[in-house]
């Protein structure tokens, strides 16, 4: 997406998607399907900007609407390492709570919940992870998304990718 539209804040590219709902008192995320006569084509269904979903070669909802597991992600922490350090699944082996099989990226991750204003780098095997190093950016520039954290994280994290139904931001 990044190549392709030129920026990383796909939003503004796209279209909001599904993120501008009432948080309601369950799951008020909305049915996938919208966006098949799409194809395998970019764009977003007819509807309310915010209130309807968008596709990106035929992925639909790659942001919004719901959470999403970031399958061979790992992030761990000893409650000295900010927010922690990521690690990736080798291979397609993934455990959750264990480092076993999964590699350090090589930096620690913004220790604030934010705008992303940095990303990380250290491990050049995986100078394709984007991972917030720093959070003190705004909703437009320099990537216009937000990250959440746990501070001082003790323990495992799995990562989350894409947002609920009504974080808009």
């Amino acid at each position: 997406m990044m190549v392709e539209f030129g920026t990383m804040n796909f939003q503004d590219a796209l279209g909001k998607g599904v993120t501008d709902l009432a948080s309601g008192s369950g799951n008020e995320s909305l049915v996938t399907g919208s966006t098949s006569s799409l194809g395998n084509a970019s764009g977003k269904a007819e509807g309310i900007e915010g209130k309807s979903s968008v596709s990106y070669r035929g992925r639909e909802n790659p942001y919004g609407n719901i959470w999403a597991f970031v399958q061979g992600l790992t992030i761990w922490g000893d409650g000295n390492q900010k927010s922690g350090l990521p690690y990736v699944s080798k291979d397609f082996a993934f455990a959750e709570n264990t480092l076993d099989n999964y590699e350090s990226v090589g930096f620690t991750t913004a220790g604030v919940n934010g705008y992303i204003s940095a990303m990380g780098y250290g491990n050049p095997e995986y100078d394709w992870v984007f991972l917030a190093s720093e959070t003190s950016g705004n909703s437009t520039v320099p990537v216009g998304d937000y990250q959440y954290y746990t501070t001082n994280l003790n323990g495992y994290r799995v990562g989350l990718l894409g947002g609920a139904w009504n974080v808009g931001f």
